[in-house]
């Protein structure tokens, strides 16, 4: 066995995208179906709306309702700051008290002193709603709770059908390159109809400073979010461990390493929190034990390098 630096945490939980509104048979999803319980929209506080669709920037802070008209004053253009190396992320909204059909997203190219530049920095994605509700404790989670929606998961990049009296996030993120001149630049979030023409526009200001920030695995910053292997590889379809296995588990692993995980979660008992998690995504410890007949213990640590190796390859390293 290969001796690793590694943090080992006994469980955890950080599962791939998956529909909550009842069984799903089969995996992985084309299309995420939002759930849909809870309140519903009040046609009176919708009426006021003008018609058509209505685009601004909002707030990162604030969980905004599905069926709820949003307590926002329209903003057209916003103004962000960050070190070359850093990411961005701003919130978008969109809204209509009329269906408004499919509409996608578009992020420009930056642009400086009024210029487009070849550098794509900037993405955005829809934001999807999940249901939650006040539990907030481990333990078994009571079945009798009031529940409701919640935006929580950002989306593939692909379109979305909004819905009359109905709010949609918008998620924004701007990679700023590490090699860009400091200076003020720009991009558009861009609306777009089935025909390809632009519905509205967000502009997005942004204000590179002379600061160059560390790659994630040399900032101090330590992150440590919990992984649940398992739940990957039956979302996928694949057998755990193979091959297939660790290939759906790189953009996981990579994206995390690109936030900052320091940390490895490596599962060393069976089920070391019970039921408590996805009865599908049974936790098998990493390292086989094997008692011999005459008393002697015996380790196979195959699955356990293979992961933390896998882990080595993606950026995670300590």
């Amino acid at each position: 066995m290969k001796i690793f630096a590694v943090i080992i945490s006994l469980i955890a939980l950080v599962s791939p995208l998956f529909a909550q509104s009842g069984i799903v048979s089969h995996y992985p999803l084309e299309e995420y179906v939002e759930p849909r319980v809870g309140e519903l929209p009040d046609s009176a506080a919708w009426s006021v709306l003008p018609q058509g669709l209505n685009l601004t920037w909002a707030s990162r802070d604030i969980h905004y309702k599905l069926h709820q008209v949003p307590q926002v004053t329209i903003k057209k253009d916003t103004v962000v700051y960050g070190w070359r190396g850093e990411r961005l992320n701003v919130t978008a909204l969109i809204y209509s008290k009329s269906p408004q059909g499919v509409l996608s997203l578009r992020m420009s190219p930056l642009s400086k002193d009024g210029i487009e530049t070849d550098i794509s920095a900037a993405s955005s994605r829809f934001v999807n709603y999940v249901i939650t509700d006040d539990y907030n404790m481990c333990g078994y989670h009571p079945k009798d709770l009031p529940a409701w929606l919640s935006p929580d998961i950002i989306d593939l990049d692909l379109p979305k059908e909004i819905k009359a009296m109905e709010t949609r996030p918008v998620w924004c993120s701007v990679e700023i390159p590490r090699e860009i001149e400091p200076g003020e630049y720009s991009t558009r979030l861009e609306v777009l109809n089935l025909r390809g023409d632009v519905m509205d526009s967000l502009l997005l200001k942004i204000n590179v400073l002379d600061m160059l920030l560390p790659e994630p695995s040399k900032q101090r910053f330590h992150l440590d979010l919990w992984q649940q292997p398992y739940a990957v590889s039956r979302y996928h379809g694949v057998q755990r461990w193979s091959q297939g296995h660790l290939n759906a588990l790189r953009p996981y692993l990579e994206a995390l390493a690109k936030a900052g995980q320091k940390s490895i979660t490596t599962i060393m008992f069976y089920e070391p929190w019970g039921e408590q998690t996805h009865e599908k995504d049974k936790f098998d410890p990493m390292i086989e034990t094997y008692r011999n007949e005459d008393g002697t213990w015996d380790y196979d640590y195959t699955n356990f390098d293979k992961y933390v190796e896998l882990c080595h390859q993606c950026g995670i390293t300590g």
